[in-house]
């Protein structure tokens, strides 16, 4: 039934008047959109886990595996996974995934990455805790993370994810940190142009797979920053105080104004340049503007 709402009220604002979209942007933070929302935070990928733990363990050895490519390996966390599931997400990964990735970014994963999927929430806690993330921290994580990624390994909890859609849309967001990881630029990024760049990726691929629950789902980030910043509450972009959900909206929304102003073509010549370079020198390179400054007038566009 929610999900039938979200649908209707985002069908409305496409189609009437200025009134009706200023009453959608009050209603979205209402009870019957709060459930999508928390779908669109649950892909936030936990940034102080790399903190906590060194790695992403492997389940037991007797774990149904599946080799995607040369370079991904699916691996069920748990004995809700099928074959047929994790061959259904392997043509998600071959045919949605790695081509936008290769469109959008120009990069692919070129060492060996592990997905592992789990279907429950007491699998995914048991796995977290496992980790050695604390109980308090598990109990957060296993409600609302739509993925985990550390280095070349990602966890994905489908119990958290609605759909092929949404999957999709997790399953290359997930997979644009890691390539972003193995290409050395990762680690050099400004949070908000990491995880924008892995929301661009993912919307993109859930673009592909559902083109209606997409526009949904971008229509309640820049209605979210939009009702932050009419409250006088937004941030500038390296304000890391920013609420995360916040944060990557906005970050998404800034990657996004990057690539529409100064086309695909530079903002991947960008990347390219940020693998042997500062981030700071190849931003404004590229974009002949400090990367500072871009970040402050966020706050006020």
């Amino acid at each position: 039934m929610k999900r039938v709402l979200i649908l209707f009220f985002t069908l409305i604002m496409f189609i009437f008047s200025n009134e009706i979209q200023i009453t959608y942007a009050r209603f979205i933070e209402a009870e019957q959109v709060s459930h999508y929302l928390n779908m669109t935070e649950g892909y936030i990928r936990k940034t102080e886990i790399e903190n906590w733990i060194g790695s992403l363990p492997l389940p037991d050895e007797s774990s149904i595996k599946l080799q995607v490519t040369d370079k991904i390996t699916f691996v069920a966390g748990d004995a809700g996974i099928t074959e047929t599931e994790l061959s259904d997400y392997t043509t998600i990964i071959k045919e949605i995934s790695l081509p936008t990735l290769k469109d959008k970014l120009k990069l692919l994963p070129v060492k060996k990455v592990t997905i592992t999927l789990f279907t429950t929430s007491e699998s995914y806690g048991q796995a977290l805790l496992g980790a050695g993330i604390a109980s308090s921290d598990v109990t957060t994580i296993v409600k609302s993370s739509g993925g985990i990624t550390l280095n070349s390994s990602i966890w994905i909890p489908l119990y958290n994810l609605e759909g092929k859609d949404e999957i999709t849309n997790a399953l290359t967001h997930e997979l644009t940190h890691v390539t972003l990881n193995q290409a050395g630029v990762a680690s050099k990024l400004p949070l908000w142009l990491n995880e924008g760049t892995a929301w661009v990726t993912g919307l993109a691929a859930h673009e592909v797979a559902d083109s209606f629950q997409a526009k949904v789902e971008t229509v309640a980030l820049r209605e979210s920053i939009q009702n932050l910043a009419e409250k006088g509450e937004l941030l500038p972009l390296d304000n890391t105080e920013q609420s995360l959900y916040y944060l990557e909206a906005q970050g998404f929304l800034a990657t996004d104004a990057l690539i529409k102003k100064y086309g695909l073509e530079t903002f991947q010549e960008f990347l390219n340049q940020t693998r042997n370079n500062d981030v700071e020198y190849s931003f404004e390179q590229t974009f002949k503007l400090p990367l500072y400054e871009y970040e402050k007038s966020s706050k006020r566009e």
